[in-house]
């Protein structure tokens, strides 16, 4: 495996020791879908481009893979510097373990590593000072939020909601959306000091990031059979909203401030990169196809805050 860049923020935690993740004791862990991690992980690769806007319309170059290797490098997070990110990759251990890529780092350096079980979905909290990551236990049946200091200490469970797949802050880090493992996935907003827990969403799909203003997100919902429904969930109200549908297969996509006053989205439709503003009247329109670079599938995607790099996680073709 090879990737390009990474730092370490804890290195206490290379051992595991502290991570945390059991359930919590009294409490068994359910019966129905509760491993984050699929038997059968994707072989996934992170690649990069720069980006840039010329007219309100995305321009795309300099493309090529920042962490590739024959395992799982997936769910990138860009940090506010807008140069290094969060990943999620698999180790010698066949367990996933949070990685950051920072600028001007060539060696692969891990945050923290837990042999016995995975971490997913890294993310920077919104003051900066923790990481958040879902964890499993060993056993792989119980998975929760965690949140553990930048610059040391013990990750912590930060809900008593779980199991758990994926999550976003909202309401300015008061509150979290959490998708939770049941049949049917729900999304559920729960508040951090209170641990209220109030239902979203049923039928909740895997797309769900929080809003560039601190207190809003957007989630999908609807039938794997059909186009998955981009919905906005509002911070201040919480009002959901039906936004529009994603490209077909799509389950993935990337919201951000662009040029005009407007909020942008990328998604992945099959190799090709696609992008749609939110005003009613537009549609998803290509920006770039990688199959001639030997990509078959785009699927989750990050851009940083000054819109000059796009990262998209892909799928080699056979």
């Amino acid at each position: 495996m090879r990737w390009a860049g990474i730092l370490a923020i804890c290195s206490a935690m290379t051992s595991g020791v502290g991570c945390g993740g059991a359930a919590p004791e009294g409490r068994e862990p359910p019966s129905v879908n509760v491993n984050v991690a699929a038997p059968d992980m994707p072989n996934t690769d992170i690649f990069t481009a720069n980006l840039r806007f010329v007219e309100g319309e995305p321009l795309i170059s300099d493309i090529g893979p920042i962490a590739e290797g024959p395992g799982y490098e997936n769910q990138p997070s860009f940090l506010p510097d807008g140069a290094g990110f969060l990943f999620t990759a698999q180790s010698a251990s066949g367990k996933t373990d949070v990685f950051r890529h920072a600028r001007g780092a060539e060696i692969a350096t891990p945050v923290f590593q837990s042999p016995d079980r995975s971490e997913y979905s890294p993310r920077l909290s919104a003051d900066g000072a923790s990481i958040t990551y879902i964890q499993e236990n060993p056993d792989g049946d119980w998975t929760e939020l965690h949140a553990m200091p930048v610059d040391g200490g013990e990750g912590k469970a930060a809900i008593d909601l779980a199991p758990l797949g994926y999550y976003a802050f909202v309401r300015n880090g008061a509150a979290v959306l959490a998708y939770l493992r049941s049949e049917p996935p729900t999304l559920h907003l729960v508040e951090i000091e209170s641990g209220a827990d109030e239902l979203v969403a049923t039928d909740a799909g895997r797309g769900l990031m929080p809003g560039t203003d601190g207190s809003s997100a957007y989630f999908t919902a609807g039938s794997p059979s059909e186009p998955l429904m981009l919905h906005h969930f509002d911070g201040a109200s919480g009002a959901v909203s039906p936004m529009f549908a994603l490209p077909s297969g799509s389950e993935f996509y990337v919201a951000f401030d662009s040029p005009g006053a407007r909020t942008g989205f990328f998604s992945g439709d099959g190799s090709t990169l696609v992008y749609r503003t939110d005003t009613d009247d537009d549609a998803w329109r290509a920006v770039v196809d990688l199959a001639g670079i030997g990509v078959r599938t785009i699927s989750r995607l990050a851009v940083n805050g000054d819109l000059t790099r796009i990262l998209m996680v892909v799928e080699r073709a056979e």
